[in-house]
């Protein structure tokens, strides 16, 4: 199958929390860019090619960057492999040496099950409701959440314990490695009034992409300090049939002010 590659045109000034200028995430200069978008910084390994923008959110809120840094990211994967979408794969490290977590949408609906040869993450067991961030107990008053998704994706399957809140698609049938005090620790930093409908609807969602597919969406990571220069967004290539680290890339970005 051939993929095409999406090119994010739109943009948008990234502003810091506490800043009263406008700074924005632009690609290196060194960095590749993706054809026709010089704002779309571009890297290839092991087969994975993987585009990023740091300039392009304009949905609700407008002021997100405030709170949030938010990365677009089309994954397009021809490497053989099953690749791992999941949170713990992605990070922004800034020139401070920081390194600025992904933070999930979504609460984790899930138990720990038995790990895969390898691994030492839990696998997953669906839960009946939604845990709180702070004590992992059972939610039953909060009302579950059902996601519209305005992504493009083909050859993706979400992740089981994302499953729920993605009705209609398919659902990855082996074990999959995952996290879970990772999505309960950062799940806790949005805000009462985050994320929004658009904010899940445009979210990159954790699960499979198989050998061919592509998948596009947003990730929102800690929100940049005042003194960062530069960042990198860097992603580890990690096969979901097996935990097996096959990869990492990096895209470099200057944070214009």
């Amino acid at each position: 199958m051939k993929l095409r590659s999406f090119v994010i045109s739109a943009v948008l000034p990234l502003c810091l929390f506490a800043c009263s200028h406008l700074p924005e995430l632009k690609p290196d200069p060194a960095a590749p860019r993706a054809p026709g978008n010089p704002n779309l910084a571009f890297v290839e390994d092991a087969g994975v090619r993987v585009y990023a923008a740091g300039d392009t959110w304009q949905g609700d809120p407008k002021d997100l960057a405030k709170v949030f840094t938010p990365v677009q990211v089309t994954i397009e994967n021809q490497s053989g492999r099953v690749l791992r979408i999941g949170y713990t794969t992605f990070k922004l490290v800034g020139s401070s040496g920081f390194a600025y977590a992904a933070i999930p949408p979504l609460q984790a609906r899930a138990t720990i099950g038995q790990a895969p040869p390898g691994s030492v993450e839990g696998t997953v067991q669906l839960a009946a409701y939604e845990q709180h961030p702070a004590t992992g107990v059972p939610n039953e008053r909060r009302p579950p959440v059902v996601v519209t998704p305005r992504i493009r994706h083909e050859g993706f399957y979400i992740a089981p314990h994302y499953a729920w809140y993605y009705p209609g698609w398919t659902a990855w049938g082996y074990p999959y490695a995952y996290d879970p005090l990772y999505y309960e620790r950062m799940y806790a930093y949005w805000p009462e009034q985050l994320p929004t409908q658009d904010m899940l609807a445009e979210a990159l969602p954790s699960g499979a992409l198989q050998n061919g597919g592509h998948i596009s969406g947003y990730i929102y990571f800690q929100s940049l300090k005042s003194n960062e220069t530069h960042a990198n967004f860097e992603m580890d290539l990690v096969d979901a049939t097996n935990s097996q680290s096959f990869g990492h890339v990096v895209l470099p970005f200057d944070v214009k002010k």
